[in-house]
């Protein structure tokens, strides 16, 4: 991958090129703000067991603050989105739900929000919906995947017509909550953080996913990849046919051209070995969220604050920082005592300890 910055024509032209030797069509539109786009016609798979046919590219929303971005991404093809009230600190919310009131008819449109009643006519009254495609809560433990609380509201939601699906996002003990939502078999839907850090630890239970029909969406696919690898690796997530879709937050117009690229272009130049180095350089690097240090005797939320890390790193400081004084006094890095039990259970290698001093003197 080139280090470079390209210019947005580049990106167009060479978008263009690539959807032409694909055999894609593109046509050329205008959006009458000064940008000459053009529209790819970017594959779709199907949804799991929900039927939906979504792009391969779908768009996340957790710093979104411009909702012309979000315009552009939907006028270049892209057909799913979702988001969640609380994302950057509630300033995205608004900007998608001006959007929407205008253009439901043309996307997949998910909402990340537990099955609170009250919260979700609330949501649905501020995008100018009846209902949403999918409801999809952040669920982290198997305590609150098993719950029948959560089964019994989100198929309640279900049958008043306030979603067509259910699912739910999760970035912590994932291998272990993937698991018992495989196990339980009525959830529709998962959006699994998912990279080449970790996909070795969830491969197997996607696999059994796959069976009974969870549509998978595959998200933070770039959380601890190398900057000079983050082509490679996301050609590597499309490529993989039990993803079906690619979620990611973009803030602005040249992010949407470089990752529909990147789609149009997915099956070049990506082979296994290259796959192999990209894990390689995320080994002793990367939280994969296997959640293994769940054991801290202390209860450091150490998961959590590596993916607050991670927030910070993707441009939202402010949100990371925010996260991490919502913890309480005995979750936070401080609270540590240097036993080192953690990292004797990790599944990646990382240096605990370390990293979670630097990452207090980052976010504290």
């Amino acid at each position: 991958m080139r280090n470079k910055q390209v210019s947005r024509r580049d990106f167009l032209r060479r978008s263009a090129a690539a959807a032409a030797g694909a055999g894609v069509v593109v046509s050329g539109i205008g959006d009458g703000c000064g940008w000459a786009q053009q529209k790819a016609n970017i594959p779709k798979r199907v949804l799991g067991r929900t039927g939906l046919k979504v792009t391969e590219l779908s768009f996340g929303g957790t710093r979104l603050d411009d909702r012309a971005v979000l315009n552009y991404a939907i006028d270049r093809g892209i057909n799913f989105i979702q988001v969640g009230p609380g994302y950057y600190r509630g300033r995205a919310f608004p900007e998608y739900c001006a959007i929407m009131k205008q253009r439901r008819d043309e996307v997949v449109f998910g909402i990340k929000l537990h099955p609170d009643e009250e919260r979700l006519d609330d949501a649905l009254e501020q995008l100018g919906m009846k209902y949403v495609d999918m409801l999809v809560p952040g669920v982290h433990s198997v305590e609150e995947i098993g719950s029948a609380e959560l089964k019994e509201g989100l198929l309640r939601m279900k049958q008043k017509g306030k979603t067509k699906w259910v699912g739910f996002a999760v970035h912590k003990n994932e291998p272990d909550v993937l698991a018992k939502a495989v196990e339980m078999e009525y959830l529709d839907v998962v959006l699994l953080a998912y990279n080449p850090g970790n996909r070795g630890q969830l491969d197997p239970i996607v696999e059994k996913m796959e069976k009974i029909g969870m549509g998978f969406i595959a998200m933070k696919t770039l959380k601890g990849v190398p900057l000079e690898e983050h082509e490679t690796a996301t050609k590597s997530i499309l490529n993989n046919p039990k993803v079906d879709t690619l979620i990611r937050g973009f803030t602005t117009k040249e992010q949407v051209d470089q990752h529909i690229e990147w789609t149009l272009t997915r099956t070049a130049g990506v082979t296994p070995a290259d796959e192999r180095r990209v894990a390689a350089k995320m080994a002793g690097v990367a939280c994969t969220m296997c959640g293994n240090c769940g054991i801290c005797p202390r209860n450091v939320a150490v998961t959590d604050i590596f993916r607050f890390e991670y927030y910070a790193q993707d441009g939202q400081l402010d949100v990371a920082r925010d996260e991490y004084a919502r913890l309480a006094d005995c979750e936070r890095a401080t609270n540590c005592d240097d036993c080192g039990l953690c990292e004797e259970v990790c599944s990646n290698a990382l240096p605990i300890r370390r990293r979670l001093k630097e990452v207090h003197t980052l976010l504290a």
